[in-house]
């Protein structure tokens, strides 16, 4: 009986599985149909009319790759700054007595809670003081000041729960501050800051408000060529798909390289010091 009970609980996974990879076996058969198929037989599961014509459309045609960079580039740079920013604070926090601490950081968190629509016109008008609109800088910009609350969040528990015997065993050898976040405290809250990465890296590689706000020409992202598909006359429905097999392909790499670190990483998020 507890050997049926055993397998009866991986029921709900594997359902749970199959909602979550659905879409995607369809947005995949559907890149592979020709306009053609995509007319007879609209998005059905059936494997007719099979081709890399939408994938030469959206690459040598369209130079869909373009696009990928740009987005790539200013997810990098964002990512970055964040992490560094990110890690520095929570350090503070966790680390140094100030007056207004416990008021910092929860406005920190409550930050989150703030809508990235309700930000976008101040953004605008920032990037635009700035002069650095329809540029990577301005988006990287536009990024960073909704993913940073974000990076804070996820990396101040695991700063939390490293061990304060280890800052004053450090003072004792002679570190200073410094040299105590970068030889002590950054290396044990790797797999953290690997986590928040991730996250990072995702929010702002599908990021469309602000694309579609502060983007221009020449620094059109990944999300912003894949709406271009759908018009008003009509849509696209094989280019958009094969598009956005190709968005995904980064993901998955980056999930793959350190999927080990983001499991070590997850269950030490919930430790307190």
């Amino acid at each position: 009986m507890n050997h049926r009970l055993k397998y009866l609980a991986f029921v709900p996974i594997v359902i749970l599985a199959l909602a979550q990879f659905f879409p995607i076996y369809v947005i995949a058969l559907t890149s592979f149909k020709t306009p053609l198929a995509l007319m007879e037989d609209g998005m059905s599961l059936s494997f007719v009319g099979l081709s890399l014509e939408n994938y030469q459309k959206v690459v040598q045609e369209d130079g869909f790759l373009a696009h990928i960079w740009v987005s790539l580039l200013i997810a990098s740079f964002a990512t970055f700054f964040s992490i560094v920013i990110g890690s520095l604070v929570s350090f503070a926090l966790t680390r140094f007595r100030f007056r207004g601490k416990k008021f910092l950081t929860l406005s920190i968190l409550c930050s989150r809670m703030v809508p990235p629509v309700a930000l976008a016109m101040p953004v605008f008008l920032l990037v635009d003081v700035l002069g650095i609109h329809d540029t990577i800088w301005g988006l990287v910009l536009a990024h960073i000041s909704f993913i940073l609350p974000f990076c804070i969040w996820v990396l101040l528990p695991f700063f939390v729960a490293l061990p304060h015997d280890l800052a004053e065993a450090a003072v004792i050898d002679g570190l200073n501050s410094r040299q105590i976040f970068s030889k002590v405290y950054l290396p044990l809250a790797l797999p953290g800051i690997l986590v928040a990465s991730i996250f990072c890296f995702l929010f702002s590689w599908n990021d469309f408000l602000y694309s579609l706000i502060l983007a221009g020409s020449q620094t059109k992202t990944a999300p912003l060529a894949i709406n271009a598909y759908m018009t008003s006359d009509r849509i696209e429905w094989g280019a958009m798909s094969a598009s956005s097999m190709i968005v995904m392909v980064p993901i998955f790499l980056l999930s793959l390289l350190v999927q080990k670190h983001f499991a070590k990483g997850v269950p030490s998020a919930g430790i307190k010091g």
